[in-house]
């Protein structure tokens, strides 16, 4: 039981960090597309289509890169809580039997 505890209070705390960061990331990925659609004219101007297109693509990589660190720790802790639950019945069964 010590062991579900435990297991499930370190992968949360890290599912609480990847989920903040992804969130910071979207935010910032909407607001670099908001400001190109805003200043869309200003950044034709002086050519910056590239460069504006460099780090809402580099945003957007950061944003994916969390979005699996985040869907690995959910997984993780579904076999964890699954995992552990099931030894705890399995191991003292098998015990009894052999």
């Amino acid at each position: 039981m010590v062991l579900y505890v435990i297991g499930t209070h370190i992968i949360s705390r890290w599912r609480v960090y990847y989920n903040r960061s992804m969130n910071s990331l979207e935010n910032e990925k909407r607001q670099l597309a908001v400001d190109a659609l805003l200043n869309s004219d200003t950044v034709k101007e002086y050519v910056n289509e590239e460069y504006e297109r460099q780090r809402y693509t580099d945003k957007m990589r950061s944003f994916q890169k969390e979005e699996i660190k985040f869907t690995i720790s959910s997984g993780l802790i579904d076999v964890t809580q699954t995992l552990i639950p099931t030894l705890a019945f399995y191991v003292p069964v098998a015990r009894i039997l052999h």
